[in-house]
Parts: structure tokens; sequence; C-alpha cells
């Protein structure tokens, strides 16, 4: 991390050599607010006044969704399971900002998808889904869930959800299949 700050301020020997993209600086950015250990608003505030498109915007709320304590983490979770106000784009990347691995969210997420694609439009049910479906390494609970969730979907009707589990299961299939083969290999 002191690293990626150091490179990020210019001041690595090795690093400076590689000037960094707006977007580069973006992925730090995240990587900072996400360890939670430093204060990353002045960074934030360098690379805003840098970058003047819409980015900046989106990536306060992802950002932002990193800082929430439990209380606040339940409200917005609350929040994503109906489109609100604002645009899909803003509460997608919120969402990105959300999800990071927590098992409670991830139990809710199942709980949740079918009743959130068949009630609110399908481009926000695309974005709650894409960005929340759970990140950690329960591999064989969420593929166990998302066949379950495959059973209850009405294939005919239910498209988009129903190509968005099997490629959850494909990927889960094939992530087990390369750990349990490099756990054998070792």
């Amino acid at each position: 991390k002191a690293q990626l700050i150091a490179w990020f301020n210019g001041e690595h020997k090795q690093l400076q050599l590689y000037p960094l993209s707006i977007n580069d600086k973006w992925s730090i950015i995240k990587i900072i607010y996400s360890q939670n250990k430093i204060t990353a608003e002045a960074y934030f505030e360098r690379v805003r006044a840098e970058d003047n498109s819409d980015v900046a915007v989106s990536m306060e709320r992802t950002v932002s969704t990193y800082l929430l304590s439990e209380k606040e983490l339940e409200a917005a979770w609350e929040g994503f399971l109906k489109k609100g106000s604002d645009s899909i784009k803003l509460i997608g990347a919120a969402m990105s900002g959300f999800n990071r691995g927590n098992k409670k969210f991830g139990a809710a997420f199942f709980e949740s998808v079918l009743e959130v694609f068949r009630t609110q439009p399908i481009e926000y049910a695309r974005v709650f889904y894409t960005s929340l479906y759970p990140s950690g390494d329960d591999l064989e609970e969420y593929l166990e869930k998302t066949r379950g969730l495959l059973g209850k979907v009405d294939t005919s009707k239910e498209a988009w959800l129903t190509r968005f589990l099997k490629e959850s299961e494909d990927g889960l299939v094939r992530r087990l299949k390369a750990y349990k083969f490099l756990k054998s290999s070792l």
C-alpha cells in the first residue's frame, strides 16, 4: 500500500517511470478507501481535480460505501432492493463499493434477487445482479444457492436472470475445478 501511495505521489523510484493514467489513479483511490486505514479524501480530491468527466461522481458513490457502518450498510442494502430516484449508473456505483464479501449480504442477495427481477425494471435488476452477486470464498455455497435459484426461475419469462444464473454457475464450477486441481498439485 505504501508503494502504491508513493507511486501515486510520483515518489517511487522505479514506478515513477510508468506514468499513471486517470483510470490507474481511480483504481488506487479505491484500494486506499477499501483499506480504511488512512484518510483518502485528499487523494480523492487530487484526482477529481484532474478528471473533468463524470467518473468522479460515480467513484465518489463507490468509495463512500467503503466507509459505511454496519447499520448504514443495512440501510443501503434495503435501498438497493428498489430502484430509487438516482440514476441506475450511480446506484450501480454504490453497489460496486458495497459488495466486499460480507456473508450476511451474500445470503440476502440470494433471498432477494428473484423479487428484484420480478418487480424492478430489467435495467436495474441487471445492475443489481452484476454488482451484488456475492464475492468471497464460499464457492460451494454460492453454487448450491445459484442452482437452487435456477430451479425456481421461469426460464421462458425470466431470460436475463436465467442467463446470469447459468453464467454464475459456470464460473463457480470452473473456479472450483481450478482450486481442486491446484490443491491436488501441491
